[in-house]
């Protein structure tokens, strides 16, 4: 049964790590809402999610803005789904790699880096291949 605990608490912080909140602010994108009512509902919504301190939703600009408290782990994906659950339509976040660790986002950038990398050396394979296949052409 400890297994079982330790193995759901390790997936349940691989799908939290997208977000790693510093009393920091984030910003969604929100369609669909036409009125205070909407305002007032996607504002409960959110306030009810552990973590945020704060929510000002803006029905013009079609945004929400959010504090979310120091040290906490909040993932995108609990935001969209909250979101989405209340009948709009989440549009984006900003803010969310901000607030990764340190050690997230240089993982992040390494990945990146790695991904680049391996373009970089199928094409130099591809060249490398037309050119001794052109060599080898030449004996034929």
């Amino acid at each position: 049964m400890k297994i079982l605990k330790v193995g759901l608490l390790s997936l349940a912080m691989i799908g939290m790590i997208s977000i790693n909140a510093k009393a920091e602010e984030i910003t969604v994108g929100i369609e669909g809402m036409t009125c205070q009512a909407c305002v007032n509902k996607v504002t409960e919504r959110l306030m009810a999610i552990n973590g945020i301190e704060k929510v000002e939703v803006d029905l013009e600009n079609k945004t929400a803005n959010l504090k979310v408290s120091d040290d906490m782990h909040i993932p995108e994906s609990l935001i969209k789904t909250v979101i989405t659950s209340t009948g709009f339509v989440y549009t984006g976040g900003d803010g969310f790699m901000d607030m990764m660790p340190q050690e997230v986002q240089d993982v992040n950038m390494k990945v990146e880096e790695a991904k680049q990398t391996a373009e970089n050396l199928k094409n130099t394979a591809e060249e490398t291949k037309k050119t001794v296949s052109s060599f080898w052409d030449m004996f034929k």
